[in-house]
């Protein structure tokens, strides 16, 4: 039984099980995807791609749900096959299963299995970026999660940022790379691609904690857009659904100083 009192140090991050897996199957080659969801079994997506004919196999919630199940109850690995990591020629194989399913998506004739191609298709991408997740499933104070992006912020973020918060960015979703997709392609690029991201207990906490760090970081897209440092902390947790527990810390690159310390990276 935990006697001490939940800080935001008891916010650790994520290790295990990777959000997005790649496995080949020992028997004929294909390819399964897990992506694991920190946060409901609705986003999870199991498929199954042939390399040789192109098909693509989404498995059903049920099946999704042995496969997942058993997948991180046997140490993340599936008897049968071996895990591809993002290295090396696997490239060319995981880069291989993205150009089938763009394809795929082309050709989706429903709205369901368009949405569960383009959310694959996501999950694959972001391999290529730094995501990282944290989880807080035990605390019930929206001020710990604060002092945990804040934390985050002193540690990756007080360099760059000039010590000033409101030149970062959080936010809350429920999926965290269409989110990021969202704000590359509406709103701004992110800051060497780094996201640090907090799974709370629920969608109240989440939303308290944006409400809170809305008081010192950005949270509205307006004021990036304006390049202000003016903020509004009623949109904070705006428009959230109930599976909305991600809380998120990024830079944007549009906040960034011109300074040849932070200019050095993109060179």
């Amino acid at each position: 039984m935990r006697i001490s009192k939940l800080a935001e140090n008891d916010i650790t991050k994520i290790e295990s099980p990777k959000p997005t897996t790649f496995l080949t199957s020992n028997a004929d080659g294909h390819v399964r995807i897990i992506h694991i969801s920190y946060i409901s079994w609705d986003n999870c997506i199991v498929a199954d791609i042939n390399l040789v004919t192109n098909d693509i196999l989404i498995c059903s919630d049920n099946d999704k749900k042995t496969i997942v199940s058993s997948f991180t109850g046997h140490n993340c690995q599936i008897a049968g096959y071996r895990e591809l990591e993002p290295i090396g020629c696997n490239w060319e194989i995981i880069g291989h299963c993205e150009n089938i399913i763009k394809s795929s998506l082309n050709q989706a004739k429903d709205e369901k299995n368009y949405y569960l191609l383009y959310n694959l298709l996501l999950h694959i991408q972001s391999i290529r970026y730094k995501y990282v997740y944290f989880k807080a499933y035990e605390i019930s104070d929206a001020q710990l999660i604060v002092k945990k992006i804040d934390q985050l912020y002193l540690t990756y973020f007080t360099d760059i940022a000039i010590k000033l918060r409101q030149r970062c960015y959080c936010g809350i979703t429920n999926n965290l790379d269409r989110r990021m997709e969202e704000h590359r392609e509406k709103d701004f690029a992110i800051y060497q691609d780094k996201v640090y991201a907090i799974v709370c207990m629920n969608s109240t906490i989440a939303a308290e904690a944006e409400r809170l760090l809305s008081t010192n970081y950005v949270t509205c897209k307006k004021a990036i857009l304006q390049d202000s440092d003016a903020n509004d902390a009623s949109s904070a947790g705006n428009g959230a659904d109930e599976d909305t527990c991600i809380v998120y810390l990024l830079m944007p690159i549009s906040f960034q100083p011109p300074q040849e310390s932070c200019l050095s990276h993109f060179k």
